[in-house]
């Protein structure tokens, strides 16, 4: 997954971590980028992108409906305003989210 937000190390070399509005864009991207069911913690943590593009044919609202249920899971986003989906290719699809934090609109990224 390629992130917005490379690491960034300190001059003792130690990373960097964000915090406010950052961590907000930097979890929700993670979040609508994994694959539920991958991470052992939490099993229902991610979008279900393998059962929702295995479908023939695939459902735009039931992607919508899991992207913005993953999303409103982050902490700190308040809304999600918008979803938009650009199918790139036989199951290859790309989703722009407009989501809202603390009164700030900033998109999300996936696929």
């Amino acid at each position: 997954m390629d992130l917005k937000w490379p690491l960034e190390i300190d001059s003792a070399g130690r990373p960097l971590t964000v915090d406010g509005l950052d961590e907000t864009k930097q979890r929700a991207e993670i979040g609508v980028g994994a694959q539920q069911g991958d991470w052992d913690f939490d099993i229902s943590y991610g979008v279900p992108w393998i059962q929702l593009m295995s479908m023939k044919p695939w459902s735009p609202g039931l992607v919508r409906a899991s992207l913005a249920q993953q999303l409103l899971r982050t902490p700190g986003l308040d809304t999600v305003e918008s979803i938009v989906l650009d199918e790139t290719g036989e199951r290859e699809l790309t989703a722009s989210c407009r989501c809202t934090a603390s009164g700030v609109q900033f998109d999300v990224e996936a696929g």
